[in-house]
């Protein structure tokens, strides 16, 4: 993989830099979601449900866009297991993000009822914007926050979808969060991110697919977005 050299040390500093605040919806449980908001879509069932007491998940993971020369692919792996003997719905999660190349275990992450991709996913995604844009992560985790809690600041779209050769009943979830914020001129394009979640709970782990792109500027050279980050279900391993 050939990366600008800039980005690719953006990459590797948010990796690195992956730890495990929860976001607010996870913090709450789901007594704490506000109906008719992205949060309460994403958050508002049992991710786990049909979990054994142990499991493993896959993703694939997939960054490209016109500021990489190549897409960068790899997997995240998830390994459930259940926290206490008697315990049915507590998990302890080890996750091994870039399984395939420069592994960086993260965990054990505690989880009952929400899937801990997201909480890998959100926390990624601000330590990428604070460091490309010099910004604060505690700044943008805030503004995420707020446009998931606000009801009906998202579009909803019911999808079918094909996964193990079977059709599976999604919903697409997408929020833009930064498109009217005060200090978007400052955000060297991040502005324009849309953030879009597939969630479904005929799927083990209730997430089909997490995604962001941000647009490239009007006029800018190349074809496709500045930046598209994505992790898909692949399987799930007892």
């Amino acid at each position: 993989m050939r990366l600008r050299p800039h980005f690719l040390a953006l990459i590797l500093a948010a990796l690195a830099a992956v730890s495990l605040p929860p976001p607010a919806a996870i913090a709450a449980g789901l007594d704490g979601l506000t109906p008719g908001t992205a949060s309460a879509e994403i958050y508002g069932f049992n991710h786990l449900a049909s979990l054994g007491a142990r499991a493993t998940i896959v993703y694939d993971y997939r960054l490209e866009g016109r500021m990489m020369e190549e897409p960068f692919t790899d997997e995240i792996v998830l390994d459930f297991t259940h926290a206490q003997a008697d315990a049915k719905h507590a998990y302890d999660v080890e996750a091994t993000l870039f399984a395939k190349g420069a592994a960086k275990q993260v965990g054990p992450i505690v989880a009952s009822t929400f899937n801990p991709l997201l909480l890998v996913f959100f926390q990624r995604d601000v330590n990428q914007m604070s460091r490309g844009t010099g910004g604060s992560g505690h700044y943008f985790r805030n503004v995420i926050r707020h446009a998931m809690s606000v009801p009906g600041n998202y579009a909803e779209e019911a999808v079918s979808l094909e996964i193990g050769g079977k059709p599976v009943a999604a919903r697409r979830v997408s929020f833009t969060p930064f498109a009217d914020d005060s200090h978007k001129d400052q955000m060297q394009g991040f502005a324009a991110k849309t953030y879009t979640i597939t969630v479904s709970d005929a799927v083990p782990g209730g997430l089909v697919a997490l995604e962001t792109e941000t647009a490239a500027a009007p006029g800018a050279p190349g074809e496709g977005p500045m930046l598209h980050e994505s992790y898909r279900f692949r399987e799930v391993r007892p």
